[in-house]
């Protein structure tokens, strides 16, 4: 397995797991890395000349790779918030079910402090990954969610325009600062 540069120290022998710093993350999703290095291991295991199953000769030969979990503590109650906020509705799609629903941070979690509802938004689970690898930005002077380009051929580009739904008290309400922040890594 070949190494990434920013993350050498991180690997862990025995489990087969690098851990991502939030820079190695970013790498990894802006290099492409991560969807190269599953799409070679697919590729190398379909390649593998098949021989007949026998279920009492199994051994787990996955490849691990994953980020190390950072505990979050008051990630339920600032869920509970958001969830209350948003009347238990996505802010972008406006899905209604709750198991689906997540809270999100604008600036990411760095502890108790940004846990605070003006730093979240409540999204539903694949918007929330678009949102945090940036493909999804909101358009602070109008309020209006912004959908890469690299979206436009999906479903995901009929969210483009529409207005971001909004707590109804306005101290509630996202930050500015921390949406205009996020933007920044729009692409």
């Amino acid at each position: 397995m070949d190494t990434w540069p920013f993350n050498r120290s991180g690997r862990d022998p025995s489990q087969q797991v690098w851990r991502l710093t939030s820079a190695g993350h970013a790498y990894v999703i802006k290099s492409g890395l991560a969807q190269s290095r599953i799409a070679d291991i697919v590729a190398e295991h379909e390649a593998a000349p098949q021989v007949g199953f026998d279920p009492t000769d199994i051994e787990d030969a996955r490849e691990r790779i994953a980020a190390t979990i950072v505990a979050r503590r008051g990630q339920d109650q600032f869920r509970k918030r958001l969830l209350a906020l948003y009347q238990r509705r996505c802010a972008i799609t406006g899905t209604a079910a709750e198991e689906v629903l997540e809270a999100a941070h604008i600036i990411p979690y760095q502890g108790t402090k940004t846990n605070h509802p003006s730093n979240g938004l409540l999204l539903r689970a694949d918007i929330h990954t678009l949102f945090d690898l940036g493909l999804v930005a909101v358009d602070t002077r109008s309020m209006t969610i912004l959908v890469s380009s690299r979206l436009q051929p999906t479903e995901y580009s009929q969210y483009a325009g529409r207005l971001l739904a909004l707590p109804t008290k306005r101290e509630d309400w996202p930050s500015t600062e921390a949406l205009d922040s996020h933007r920044e890594t729009f692409s």
